[in-house]
């Protein structure tokens, strides 16, 4: 069931059996039998060509239907953005167009699935700590490299990164932590991301697993920083992207619960 907030703020409730519906899908995964052009180009998608429409998609199309799209919905607009803007940088060839396709539908998967899960992980945490803030935002997740930050009851802030517990995907998740510059739109800006003393959260493929209460205490206790309600690095990112003019003069983050996160005018 969806409901609309005054302010036209989409907010999802949906039970946990239903999202867990949602995710259990077995992924398409490319032939691994590529030829050295497909291992390029795959290579360019995955790794090289920045989409910025692919960032907030989900959260797009979820605005636009007043609920959680389901994988087709989320899916076919995903590989067509994928598509139209990869032919605009890059000659596929007939002979690598089936695998492309293949590529992009996987890549839409695998995003599908994780943002499922954040969901999840997002309405367990709610459920376990009521009185703790949450706040999300694609370019939180596209550029500041966190999946969601989450504001205890004392105002500490801790970032949780969500992957795949795959190889793959782990390393996917370190080497992008080291990534600083950034292309929005025409607008490029430098933020140098951080992932120590983050809370990791892994989830299986094909399976949701509960959050354990007594294992997310203590990754709160052990990801606790200097960085609280009115200094924290959060702040700091949005008045470098207030400064590049990717976001307007008036923006700011907010919380779940409705606080305002203040810009911080000093550089963390």
């Amino acid at each position: 069931m969806t409901t609309k907030a005054k302010d036209d703020v989409v907010q999802t409730q949906l039970t946990s059996e239903e999202l867990r519906i949602m995710f259990e899908f077995e992924e398409h995964v490319p032939s691994l039998n590529r030829s050295d052009r497909q291992k390029e180009l795959k290579d360019i998608y995955e790794n090289k060509l920045f989409n910025s429409e692919l960032v907030d998609m989900f959260d797009v199309v979820k605005n636009e239907l007043n609920r959680i799209p389901s994988l087709k919905e989320f899916g076919v607009r995903y590989v067509k953005s994928s598509l139209e803007y990869f032919i605009k940088h890059h000659r596929i060839g007939k002979e690598n167009f089936e695998f492309m396709l293949h590529c992009f539908r996987w890549r839409a998967e695998r995003t599908y699935k994780s943002r499922i899960y954040e969901e999840y992980v997002l309405m367990q945490l709610q459920e376990m700590y009521p009185d703790f803030d949450f706040i999300e935002h694609p370019l939180i997740d596209s550029i500041f490299g966190v999946d969601l930050v989450v504001i205890d009851d004392e105002d500490y802030f801790h970032y949780i990164h969500i992957t795949k517990n795959t190889d793959y995907a782990i390393e996917k998740m370190y080497k992008k932590a080291q990534k600083n510059h950034f292309t929005i739109g025409k607008k490029k800006m430098t933020w140098q991301r951080w992932l120590k003393g983050h809370i990791k959260l892994l989830y299986n493929a094909n399976k949701i697993s509960d959050l354990n209460k007594e294992m997310m205490d203590r990754k709160f206790e052990k990801s606790k920083s200097w960085e609280i309600w009115g200094e924290n690095r959060l702040q700091s990112f949005c008045e470098t992207l207030i400064k590049k003019e990717i976001v307007d003069e008036d923006f700011r983050f907010v919380t779940k619960k409705g606080r305002v996160l203040e810009k911080y005018i000093e550089q963390i």
